[in-house]
């Protein structure tokens, strides 16, 4: 149980660190603060409705099966979602290389 919470957290940390990321990379500077924030209100709710439905669904069917299906249900219409962003359009700004030739910065 240990690891697993701590690979949980990590997983956690890492998923808002990358949310902030790609606002940046697909929706630009200019509305970055309320775009971000409308996401990580998203999140916020979601990781606390999360719990509470699994623990809702439980008492009602006595099994995690149907809170698991609807999770992933969930998952794959957010992967949809997702899925027509494409390349980003604000690509990472570039660096200027020995000899004078940029090169993008990952």
């Amino acid at each position: 149980p240990i690891l697993g919470a701590i690979l949980c957290g990590i997983g956690i940390g890492a998923e808002v660190d990358l949310m902030a990321f790609f606002v940046s990379r697909y929706f630009g500077l200019r509305s970055y603060g309320k775009i971000y924030a409308t996401m990580f209100a998203a999140f916020t709710v979601a990781t606390a409705a999360g719990p509470f439905l699994a623990g809702a669904i439980f008492d009602r069917y006595h099994t995690y099966a149907p809170a698991f299906l609807l999770f992933e249900a969930l998952l794959v219409v957010t992967c949809l979602l997702l899925l027509p962003l494409g390349p980003y359009p604000y690509p990472a700004r570039g660096r200027i290389a020995a000899g004078g030739a940029r090169r993008a910065v990952a």
